[in-house]
């Protein structure tokens, strides 16, 4: 027994896997020690546990409930993981942080198994998980622990791509694989509804080696993968009709006039370095924006000088497959492109590592660093919003208590001051802290009169809700 766990211990894979673990510490250690939150989605679900119990918030979010439309989350597994999160919000927000930064680095043990499990050498495989860790686009879904839903549902479509292989390669036919890669997608489906796109993997079995369509075991392992999908689907076709005929208004909306500026977005995106919410692009200058575009045509190019057209083309396929359900809707975001960074990561550690000529390594290494810089601008960015939601809340549960816990807080905040913060902490919640219920408004024009009845705060350029006029409040 020992020699077995001093093989292990000492064997290339281990270390491997201890090296991706011990550096998603240092790579995402600003995510980790946010001390506040990005959003208020987490916030609510935070709200209705303490005011209902765990069992409560157990029953209401563990339902299968179809919907109203396919925009209703019915995402049981990844609820029951935020609930559990839950328990630790209020007082150990590096629990919740750090448990995220965990399941990433996870998710990058699986891109070095994957990897290597399809021919790449380990240390590409290696280089690929690092490259995935830092990546902007897995950067959101990490630090905004409302989005979860993503690292879920990629990390069990991971385990069945890895089920779909050992399936094709087994020696003896096992009843057991095909039920795994069935049970994976569906832990995947409900982790989050993108997950219906996942059975698209298996064209990378078919554009690796088109004699695998003559392959039985292939199609027994295709229909394991999309029975659950088909399933799922039928479950909720009518929530599905549904959202065809939402409202034009709504960030949900369908409609294929998104189709083309989605797709330029999120393609231009990796290489942008200030470029940290969706929602801004319009104020990047458009010299930067070609540039971007450039470098991942680079990406494409040297993948098809390298590989073939046929692998050049698997890569754009697998970056815009995980964001097949988002680009008909307006509401664009960078945590959609979680499961993006899986192509990326790996089209990028491919190039570096087996580009031959310095033409196609530099521009590589050029673009790996494009995307070091722009993920650190993005980790500052979530970092400081959360400190300063942090400070909201400290300094807004102060004033609550000491004014002898009044029903209604109404805000306003100074001039240049993060307002953004201030209206996703406030937003349709009526807690602060552990003390409930509390009404909080925002009073967004200056010639709005005051409610006589609230407590009149107003937060200050440091996030700080203070109880006073100031000079220049909006």
């Amino acid at each position: 027994m020992k020699s077995i766990i001093n093989k292990i211990c000492t064997s290339e894979v281990t270390r491997h896997v201890l090296y991706i673990y011990a550096g998603s510490f240092v790579l995402l250690c600003l995510l980790i020690a946010n001390p506040g939150y990005f959003s208020h989605d987490e916030l609510q679900r935070f709200d209705f546990y303490v005011q209902h119990g765990l069992a409560s918030y157990f029953r209401a979010m563990l339902n299968l409930n179809p919907g109203t439309s396919f925009a209703t989350p019915m995402r049981p597994f990844a609820f029951f993981i935020q609930g559990l999160q839950n328990l630790f919000m209020h007082d150990y927000p590096v629990v919740v942080h750090l448990s995220s930064a965990l399941v990433t680095a996870t998710i990058a043990v699986l891109v070095y198994a994957v990897a290597t499990a399809f021919g790449l050498a380990r240390s590409t495989g290696l280089l690929a998980a690092f490259i995935f860790i830092f990546s902007p686009l897995s950067v959101q879904a990490t630090g905004w622990s409302a989005a979860l839903m993503d690292q879920w549902f990629v990390l069990w479509g991971l385990l069945c791509l890895l089920a779909v292989k050992v399936f094709l390669e087994q020696q003896r036919w096992l009843f057991i694989t095909p039920v795994l890669i069935s049970a994976f997608c569906l832990l995947a489906l409900l982790s989050k509804e993108t997950a219906i796109i996942w059975p698209g993997a298996m064209l990378i079995f078919v554009i690796r080696d088109f004699k695998q369509l003559g392959n039985r075991r292939l199609w027994m392992a295709a229909a394991a993968w999309a029975l659950p999908v088909l399933v799922y689907l039928g479950y909720r076709l009518l929530a599905i009709k549904a959202s065809l005929a939402t409202d034009a208004s709504s960030p949900y909306s369908i409609g294929l006039h998104n189709v083309l500026q989605n797709m330029f977005v999120y393609f231009a995106f990796p290489f942008v370095p200030k470029l940290g919410e969706l929602q801004t692009w319009v104020n990047v200058p458009d010299t930067i924006l070609a540039a971007s575009l450039l470098l991942h045509v680079f990406v494409i190019a040297a993948l098809a000088r390298l590989t073939s057209l046929r692998l050049a083309g698997l890569y754009v396929y697998g970056y815009f497959l995980f964001l097949l359900p988002v680009l008909l809707i307006p509401n664009m975001s960078s945590h959609y492109l979680f499961g993006s960074a899986l192509v990326l990561a790996v089209a990028l550690a491919y190039i570096v590592c087996n580009g031959g000529s310095w033409l196609y390594r530099i521009p590589g290494w050029l673009c790996i660093m494009l995307l070091a810089m722009h993920s650190l601008n993005f980790q500052q960015e979530l970092y400081q919003d959360g400190t300063c939601m942090a400070r909201l809340a400290a300094s807004s549960e102060s004033l609550l208590l000491s004014n002898g816990r009044p029903q209604h807080i109404q805000y306003r905040f100074e001039l240049n001051s993060p307002a953004h913060v201030l209206l996703r902490y406030t937003n349709d919640r009526n807690q602060i802290g552990l003390n409930y219920p509390v009404r909080m408004t925002v009073l967004l024009d200056s010639n709005t009169p005051p409610d006589p009845s609230a407590l009149q705060a107003y937060m200050n350029k440091e996030c700080i809700a203070v109880q006073q006029q100031a000079a220049s409040v909006r």
